[in-house]
């Protein structure tokens, strides 16, 4: 597998940076068989999902949140959310990077994605690519950040082994590769995270996605029930936004 990062001019809240005129940058870098990586930030400047910093942040938090924890202090000063299917910090809001205003999240990032990806194929003739569309966000108990994807095209997202046999003949019984947060995780490790300006990244040679032409909503595919989910009886302690 191979990861091109692609330099751009610097994206700034009403820069005049449009979507489209962004997708420009992979001119000449993409082919069939290949994935376009954006970050969301990028995408969400381009889309002018972003407010000012007197606005109230916490408040900004509980508006863009799908479940989140009761407000508690704690040393990092955030709030647990999750957002878009995804446990996250304070619903994705965020500062750095963003010229002194809060950057949320893309509003529709799977609407983004397909756009994105529609607009690639009839303007580079591909048949064969995918999107994503990544953050960054901590694990628990891990330090640091990793790329996760928010939003996908073109590509099954994960891939299931459930039933194959293992080295040993036996059949797979609970396991999933998701790919799409593989590929995401891969690309911001090259992408960067703080003054490279690379907001844009190539996939290449990754022989295991498998494109898929179609306008179903495919990322749908990598969440999971919370009655289902591993890690369930913590996830429970969220609490819907509006109740």
């Amino acid at each position: 597998m191979i990861v091109t990062t692609i330099k751009t001019e610097l994206i700034k809240p009403d820069g005049g940076v449009s979507l489209e005129s962004l997708l420009k940058y992979f001119d000449g870098r993409l082919k069939e068989n290949t994935v376009a990586v954006i970050t969301s930030k990028a995408v969400a400047l381009c889309e002018g999902r972003f407010t000012g910093l007197d606005q109230d942040k916490d408040a900004l938090i509980e508006q863009e949140a799908e479940y989140l924890l009761p407000k508690t202090q704690n040393k990092y000063d955030v709030r647990l959310t999750v957002k878009n299917g995804i446990l996250m910090p304070s619903s994705g809001i965020d500062e750095s990077n963003a010229d002194g205003v809060y950057v949320l999240l893309p509003e529709n990032p799977q609407r983004s994605a397909d756009f994105c990806r529609q607009r690639l194929m009839s303007e580079y003739g591909l048949q064969n690519v995918g999107v994503i569309i990544t953050d960054s966000v901590p694990n628990p108990l891990r330090r640091g950040v990793t790329g996760r994807c928010v939003a996908c095209s073109g590509f099954l997202p994960v891939d299931s082994k459930i039933g194959q046999p293992d080295l040993f003949g036996r059949p797979f019984t609970k396991t999933t590769v998701n790919i799409a947060d593989g590929l995401a995780a891969a690309a911001v490790l090259c992408m960067g995270e703080a003054t490279e300006c690379t907001p844009l990244a190539v996939i290449e040679d990754a022989d295991f996605v498998e494109f898929a032409d179609t306008d179903e909503n495919l990322c749908e595919t990598m969440n999971i029930p919370l009655e289902d989910d591993l890690y369930a009886q913590l996830l429970k302690l969220f609490a819907r936004r509006d109740t």
